[in-house]
């Protein structure tokens, strides 16, 4: 005996579902009208046999009511579980294919399961062309395919990203001072990003094949080699067009790569730069010390090479510098009091001398404001 209340909920989900299905364009339209269509369907089956076979599957109560379609629907189970399991993977022409089978299921099994008129079945444009046949809806629809400029856009912006990415991580990691924990996690997003990347090519490689973007990558190619024979190149002996033909294709190689060299070297760059200014803040008596113009006169005779020194900052800590200048990262402190031995120097930079101190194996430069000398010789 027939669920009443269930089989016309089912109809109603069944003409909203192919009323949505003649306007579906996008991926995610034709997954929602997908589910919808399957939903529906099974209702209306389970309406049917409510009180006989209330744990048969969606395959068993079809072969039941509706036998010849049985084989079409086993068809479009692996399309259909892929789809719960993982839509993304699901490309657009499967769910053009999978949405026009189950409406045209669901037409031609109207009757049967409502005892009711079937409701007009028009198929969007993509999906009639397939078919062999094109209903026009009546909403105009364009009929060419537009491309998935999300896909494309995030392809070009994570080709650009992940180079500079890698460099700032390998910097980062190459620095002491710096938590090994920062490097890591960026590691981490580098390869969440390479996947992104290659899950953003595989959706334009199902969405236009992979011959069409070979021709497409082939034709751009060819305009950029063009384009350096005979705007990025000196005048060559033989100024012909073959000559300046053959130069671009030669350089286009060297051209290609190096621009994932030049976002790998921005990377290390910003890493440094980040590190600069994080670390370039003063001791805090640093404002009241004055900063000389021109050397001390006693200065330069008590500093020298090879004597100790002893850091002096009132109590702070002696950020010790890779370089000299204030925004170099940091690569080491040293705690007010410490003996230190002058190796190199001295130098002028941002209005101050710098030496060079060592303490074992640690090299650094620290700006002399902040040391005093020692015992001479002491080492």
């Amino acid at each position: 005996m027939a669920n009443v209340v269930l089989l016309n909920q089912a109809e109603t989900e069944l003409r909203q579902a192919l009323a949505q299905y003649a306007h579906a364009s996008r991926q995610r339209e034709l997954a929602t009208v997908v589910r919808r269509l399957r939903l529906g369907l099974e209702q209306a089956l389970r309406a049917q046999f409510e009180t006989d076979r209330p744990e048969a599957d969606f395959l068993a109560l079809a072969e039941a009511l509706i036998p010849t379609y049985v084989w079409r629907l086993q068809a479009l189970i692996p399309v259909l579980a892929e789809l719960e399991r993982k839509p993304g993977r699901v490309s657009p022409m499967a769910l053009r294919a999978t949405a026009a089978s189950l409406a045209n299921i669901a037409v031609n099994v109207w009757p049967r399961l409502f005892q009711t008129a079937p409701p007009p079945l028009v198929h969007p444009p993509a999906a009639g062309a397939a078919l062999g046949r094109v209903e026009r809806s009546p909403v105009d629809m364009p009929t060419a395919a537009h491309p998935d400029w999300e896909d494309l856009t995030l392809w070009v912006v994570l080709s650009l990203l992940i180079p500079w990415l890698l460099g700032l991580t390998l910097r980062w990691w190459a620095i002491r001072v710096v938590p090994r924990v920062i490097p890591l996690l960026l590691a981490v997003m580098a390869l969440t990003l390479v996947y992104l990347w290659l899950r953003s090519l595989w959706g334009l490689i199902t969405r236009f094949g992979l011959v069409r973007l070979l021709v497409v990558g082939t034709l751009t190619a060819a305009a950029i080699a063009v384009g350096l024979g005979f705007w990025g190149s000196a005048q060559p002996p033989e100024d012909t067009v073959l000559t300046r033909l053959r130069y671009g294709v030669r350089r286009l190689p060297d051209e290609v790569t190096r621009w994932p060299g030049y976002l790998f070297s921005a990377g290390a760059h910003t890493g440094d730069r980040v590190l600069a200014l994080l670390l370039a803040t003063s001791p805090p008596d640093a404002r009241s010390v004055p900063t000389p113009t021109v050397p001390m006169p006693n200065g330069g005779e008590a500093f020298r090479i090879g004597i100790a020194v002893v850091v002096h900052t009132g109590g702070s800590v002696l950020r010790c510098r890779s370089s000299p200048g204030l925004d170099h990262p940091q690569v080491a402190r040293f705690a007010d009091g410490t003996r230190l031995t002058l190796v190199a120097g001295p130098r002028e930079a941002d209005g101050l001398r710098w030496w060079q101190v060592a303490q074992g194996d640690l090299r650094c430069w620290s700006a002399e404001t902040f040391l005093r000398p020692g015992v001479v010789g002491d080492r």
